[in-house]
């Protein structure tokens, strides 16, 4: 039974991940994935939606705009902290750095 949970969790995520490969070969960023954002057909196939917050960008381009559900983001993205280095950190800080750099 678990394996067969395991599998279409795999089977789920590749299709979201295949699905955000393609936009972002179109240069299309999301920008809002979540689960309410994540559709799935009568047979079993996931769907993107809700790309109000999505952006086109030109080749070489980068956003810096804050969009998305607050809900879903880190804390710094409001607190307007500086941002740390997350790949130099110590062993014992980076759990709380994943949450204040996401």
């Amino acid at each position: 039974m678990r394996s067969n949970v395991t599998n279409r969790a795999k089977f789920y995520a590749a299709e979201i991940i295949l699905g955000l490969e393609y936009l972002h070969g179109l240069g299309i960023l999301h920008r809002d994935l979540k689960l309410e954002n994540v559709l799935m057909d009568k047979d079993g196939h996931v769907y993107l939606s809700d790309f109000y917050e999505a952006t086109k960008l030109g080749e070489g381009k980068m956003t810096t705009s804050l969009v998305g559900t607050p809900e879903f983001m880190g804390i710094k993205k409001f607190l307007g902290g500086e941002k740390k280095d997350f790949l130099n950190s110590t062993r014992s800080d980076k759990s709380r750095r994943i949450w204040e750099n996401n």
